[in-house]
């Protein structure tokens, strides 16, 4: 497949932001994959990059697909998740009126948008989303995949082959990522949560062992 590297925008410390894509066609639709919306959940950094390795050697592949190996550079660098201003960047996606009025909570959203969700929204603008794959560290350590009903297909078979529990997610918590493609993008939102390393499986052990799966998903092109 060919693939090339660009720019989509600037973080708050005015690191570029990058992004892998597929050429030579045109499609209306198109599949994302983004990693590190927490900058220090590198084990799925570390797969989006093995993704990206194997997409490159698949010359029989030709499906548009666009890659974020690593959303939240900043705390990426400083192996942090939360911005500058001491907040969690996965808590300040636009909110819809609808979420906000079934919620009781207390939000961090505001209108002013963190440049790196201002860039990644005016990315899915430009290259609308038919699904995105959410590579992220579980908090608790556990592996478990997360989906709402329009993506119990491919949420399905990924639990198939990485041996994951399913978790059915109508609700995601308001200011995610999850819930703003729910709620603006109407697109399916597969999320993958992958156990932090170890003494006994390390960043590249657990990045492989979802790495096969993710190749039968996207080999078949299911999505």
């Amino acid at each position: 497949m060919n693939i090339t590297e660009f720019e989509f925008g600037f973080t708050q410390l005015n690191n570029p932001l990058l992004a892998q894509r597929s050429t030579n066609f045109y499609n209306e639709k198109w599949l994302y994959l983004i990693a590190g919306v927490h900058g220090n959940e590198i084990e799925g950094i570390s797969l989006s990059a093995k993704i990206t390795t194997w997409l490159k050697d698949a010359n029989e592949l030709t499906f548009p697909c666009i890659i974020i190996p690593i959303l939240d550079i900043d705390g990426h660098l400083y192996q942090d998740q939360v911005t500058i201003d001491n907040v969690n960047l996965n808590h300040l996606f636009p909110i819809s009126s609808l979420r906000i009025s079934r919620s009781k909570g207390v939000f961090t959203s505001s209108n002013i948008l963190p440049p790196e969700i201002s860039s990644l929204i005016d990315l899915l603008r430009k290259y609308p989303p038919q699904m995105i794959i959410n590579l992220r560290t579980a908090s608790t350590g556990s592996k478990v995949i997360s989906v709402g009903d329009d993506a119990l297909g491919p949420g399905s078979f990924l639990a198939k082959t990485t041996g994951y529990p399913l978790i059915s997610d109508n609700q995601p918590l308001a200011g995610t990522l999850e819930a703003f493609i729910y709620d603006f993008f109407l697109c399916p939102i597969v999320t993958l949560r992958l156990p932090h390393y170890s003494d006994k499986k390390t960043v590249n052990d657990i990045s492989q062992d979802n790495l096969k799966g993710i190749q039968l998903l996207l080999s078949g092109q299911i999505y």
